[in-house]
């Protein structure tokens, strides 16, 4: 692989694994925070919600204790029927029954049972004589006050509570009767339908200690002691409820599936003196949608940052390999010949230095390639001048070789060995070294 290849790779690599490396855990981070967040808010509107509960509940019951702490009701449930003022005692009970239904705006029946759990009393005068002995709130109210749990009226097909509180002779203690309020749930209605802050999909809805929904839902009609809520939630409510009753606990908000099927983010809440679990929930998909906007975000990041690193990668590979692709071109220039060529640059980096370097090695190599090149001159032109010479004693030996004969053939031995003698001091004379 190429330098510049393998240093745009590098980049795309390295940008790649630190974005995938550094987003990963801004979304992890991201995300927890995000549902952190989410469930503290679910947590805050449950408790809000239970408090606002308890204190409509609380101050229903008062006024039921008030009531039952009235002289009047006490010197009513003393007389005999048969007594001469029973019935002015009687009349100023109902008016006192009256008053206080119309003091509540939620409050739509109060009666008084006597000691048996007989209506002797009430602010409908049409209940009067009815046998209410084996009713909770009749039960329940004759030691302590009492809230009878949610319940459909039969009587005026209402959603409804009853609070009662025993009515006791002040100097004996005894059980005169008991007094009781009928109340609509209209108000628990209306604290649990204020979704503020809960979005499109968020919900608070309160179970009896069954598990019956006894508040209307967001999604569901018909809810009121009907549907039964079985999810992870509601369980878990209901299991503190048993376990920890009044005693303040920790209530752990998490994911599960509500009882549409759908996966949500929860958590519950306790109105321990009903038994009842308030639960406040919110659809996963709408909780998390900013979590979403998020990953998008990521993946564009995810994709554009290795772009824009392999991008600066190719510039950076471009930016180093170029000196060094001009260093190879010349390489291939001198290498034809061209000692003339220089590929020198004004770079400070370490391949501005090679190739000065190389220029010097050029400049030496050309020095010494002439050098090479007289030496050899000279050498051709000895051997020219050695062949030149050597020719010429060739002919001269001819020459010599000639009269040799010619003379040695007319002239007289003596004169013939004077000659002689004459030519070989000749020769020798003409002789002279390279």
């Amino acid at each position: 692989m190429k330098i510049a290849n393998k240093i745009s790779v590098s980049f795309l690599v390295t940008g790649l694994a630190l974005t995938t490396i550094a987003g990963s855990a801004f979304y992890t981070i991201a995300g927890n925070n995000l549902k952190n967040a989410i469930f503290r808010h679910l947590e805050t509107t449950a408790k809000l919600r239970a408090l606002h509960i308890e204190t409509f509940l609380n101050m229903q019951k008062e006024r039921i204790i008030h009531l039952s702490q009235s002289i009047v009701l006490e010197n009513f449930l003393r007389t005999n029927p048969q007594d001469a003022d029973y019935i002015d005692k009687f009349d100023i009970a109902e008016k006192g029954l009256e008053r206080a239904e119309k003091v509540s705006e939620y409050m739509y029946e109060v009666f008084v049972l006597d000691a048996k759990g007989k209506t002797v009393a009430s602010s409908d005068r049409n209940k009067i004589g009815l046998d209410k002995s084996t009713d909770a709130y009749f039960l329940g109210a004759k030691s302590e006050p009492y809230v009878k749990d949610a319940y459909l009226s039969k009587t005026t097909g209402q959603k409804s509570i009853a609070v009662s509180a025993p009515i006791k002779d002040r100097e004996t203690k005894a059980l005169l009767g008991v007094a009781v309020g009928r109340i609509n749930l209209s108000k628990l209605d209306e604290i649990t339908a204020c979704r503020t802050g809960l979005g499109k999909t968020g919900d608070t809805y309160v179970l009896n200690r069954h598990g019956y929904m006894i508040t209307p839902s967001r999604f569901t009609n018909n809810t009121f002691l009907e549907l039964k809520v079985d999810t992870e939630n509601a369980r878990k409510c209901l299991e503190d409820l048993r376990k920890f009753g009044k005693k303040t606990h920790e209530h752990e908000a998490f994911i599960y599936t509500d009882y549409r099927g759908i996966e949500v983010l929860g958590v519950h809440d306790h109105i321990p003196e009903m038994q009842w679990g308030i639960l406040a929930e919110i659809d996963k998909s709408e909780a998390l949608a900013p979590l979403n906007q998020i990953k998008v975000a990521f993946l564009i990041i995810l994709l554009s940052v290795p772009l824009a690193a392999w991008l600066i990668g190719i510039y950076v590979s471009r930016f180093i390999t170029g000196p060094v692709r001009k260093l190879h071109e010349g390489t291939e220039i001198i290498g034809r010949g061209n000692l003339d060529y220089h590929v020198g640059s004004d770079s400070k980096d370490e391949i501005g230095q090679l190739s000065r370097a190389f220029d010097k090695m050029t400049g030496d190599l050309k020095k010494t390639t002439i050098s090479v090149g007289e030496l050899n001159k000279e050498i051709a032109e000895r051997k020219r001048a050695e062949a030149a010479t050597e020719t010429e004693n060739a002919k001269l030996s001819a020459m010599i070789s000639e009269m040799d004969e010619g003379w040695y053939s007319q002239m007289p031995i003596t004169g013939s060995w004077r000659l002689t003698t004459t030519f070989a001091t000749l020769w020798a004379e003409s002789e002279e070294p390279l």
